[in-house]
């Protein structure tokens, strides 16, 4: 929060598996939060994700998508952030 007055700020985390052609796959996980900020506060957002929650929800190439959707609530001001995450699983060798 830049300003000097409060602000009250919606969160809208979603993660969920995609197919290699950018296709929604699964839902992971989807957390909605609302937060208040005091003036010229600044505050972060932490979410945990496990194995449990994403293993069997994965497809072919292993890829995920993270939408984070902030809106204030008094301007309507809204930040859209989006990052794209690939699970590397470790190479078997067969003996």
């Amino acid at each position: 929060n830049t300003v000097g007055e409060k602000r009250k700020v919606q969160l809208v985390f979603t993660l969920f598996s995609l197919y290699y052609n950018g296709n929604k796959a699964n839902n992971i996980k989807k957390i909605v939060q609302t937060i208040e900020l005091a003036p010229n506060e600044k505050k972060q957002f932490q979410a945990n994700i496990t194995s449990e929650d994403y293993v069997d929800k994965l497809v072919e190439f292993s890829l995920m998508k993270l939408y984070l959707i902030a809106t204030v609530d008094e301007t309507k001001q809204t930040f859209v952030g989006e990052e794209d995450y690939q699970v590397i699983k470790p190479t078997l060798t067969i003996q």
